[in-house]
This record gives C-alpha cells, structure tokens and sequence, in this order.
C-alpha cells in the first residue's frame, strides 16, 4: 500500500493543528476518490534517510514555520524531495509549506520581529513566496486570521471562501515565464494556488488553508475568538471545500 506522508517536527515548524487538519481531510477525501492510501506523519528524519521514497505517492508541508523546515532539512533532505518529485511522486505545500516549495521568500520585509528573507532549495515555484498577503498576522495569536475568498480558474463554480492565515502569494521571477499553473487566486486576482512542473512529478502550492474546515477549526482552536468569528464564513463554503481539496489531491496522486 502506497503512503501519503504528512511531514511533523514536534511543533517547531509544523503546527500540530495544521498536521490535524491536513490529515482529517485527507482521511475524508482519499476514499472517497477510490484510492487506498495509508495516511502517515514523517520526520525530518525519515525524509533525510529516504526509506519513504519506493513506497510513498504524496507528501504534505503543512503550515507552521517554514525557517524550521530550513533547519531539518537543507541539503540531503531537501535532494530527496526534489528526486522523490522528480521521479513521479507529488508534494503539497500548505501555507508555510508553500513558501518553503518556492525559490525564494519574502515574509514580513521591513518587520524586525518577523522578517524572513532568502532562498530556498526545492524551487518547484519559479520565483518568490511573497507574504503575508493581508496585514495583521502574529504568531502568538490569530488575530490576523481570516476567511478569505478565493476565485478557481477554470472552473464553473469558482468562488469560495477558505481559511487564511500568514499565506502569500507567488511573484514569478521576470526572466520565469513557464513552469507553472494559476489554480486560484485572491480577490485581486493574484495567485493562491499554484500548480508547479517538476520532472515527472506533480506539485501544488497554496498560502490559503483549504484543508480546514470549519469543524476541525473548532476543535483546534476551542474557545479562541478570533477563529470563532470566521467559522460561519468557512461553513458555508464546506462543500466546495471538500471538493476544491478532493480534486487537488485527485490531481497529485492520479
């Protein structure tokens, strides 16, 4: 049986609240497209030994810090990912994980407090991680959260709204201009969601939260007000939601 991978660390990059969300979604939507995966977490460890790589379809970044994925990962790690793509498996990065498949981050510039700025080594986005996209983001907090809404391309019934909090958006490099797709974008039209060309693989990199949903959201973040308030935004997008993230998942492993 084939895996789907969710990469954890303990918290430190990874938000355990991120991995639960991911993961719940992913138990709901895998079935349901007739696939019999097993859903499993990974360490840096694992990815740097690369055992996964013969018996794994997907692996999820999901959001968190992605200075911390740096840290674990450059180098050796980083290859593996890039050989495990390239060869025909798949990676979704959430939020901090899409910043990470980028080439390149801009994360809170001019903020002494926040600022993250430079290179990164997978490059599956052909330019720059560029966030947060709306102000108001604090780590310690969700104030900044929102539920945001969000226009599909090339699909009928193209809006909704997902959950957001810290994401960017992805600024291709001028001299870039291929090697990837526009899956969705803000409300000013720039992009989202991206689907990103890596040898035989397949890539999709978000700064929005699909794989939340509303219930999930409740039970992470029980009694915070600041989620409260986006929940009934979130619910009545739910249906889209699941399908938005089951045809994504469709799209990586098929």
């Amino acid at each position: 049986m084939k895996r789907v991978l969710v990469y954890t660390d303990g918290g430190e990059g990874a938000s355990p609240n991120c991995v639960a969300m991911v993961m719940d979604s992913l138990d709901k939507a895998l079935p349901s497209l007739g696939h019999t995966y097993s859903v499993q977490t990974t360490t840096s460890e694992e990815i740097i030994t690369g055992d996964w790589m013969n018996d794994s379809r997907l692996l999820v970044m999901p959001g968190g810090k992605d200075l911390p994925y740096v840290k674990e990962l450059e180098g050796q790690g980083n290859d593996n990912i890039r050989q495990f793509v390239s060869a025909g498996g798949a990676y979704l990065g959430l939020c901090a994980g899409g910043y990470y498949g980028c080439a390149y981050v801009e994360f809170a510039v001019g903020d002494p407090s926040m600022e993250v700025v430079g290179p990164r080594e997978l490059k599956f986005f052909p330019g720059i991680g560029r966030g947060p996209h709306f102000p108001g983001f604090d780590y310690k907090s969700n104030a900044g959260a929102r539920a945001v809404p969000i226009a599909m391309e090339h699909t009928a019934d193209s809006s909704l709204s997902v959950f957001y909090n810290g994401g960017g958006t992805f600024v291709p490099f001028e001299m870039e201009k291929g090697g990837y797709e526009v899956l969705a974008g803000y409300e000013n039209s720039e992009p989202c969601i991206v689907q990103c060309n890596c040898g035989e693989g397949k890539v999709v990199l978000s700064g929005v939260h699909f794989e939340a949903s509303a219930k999930m959201l409740k039970s992470c973040y029980p009694g915070d007000r600041y989620i409260a308030k986006l929940l009934p935004e979130i619910e009545k997008f739910e249906k889209q939601r699941q399908t938005l993230f089951s045809n994504i998942i469709k799209l990586l492993v098929t």
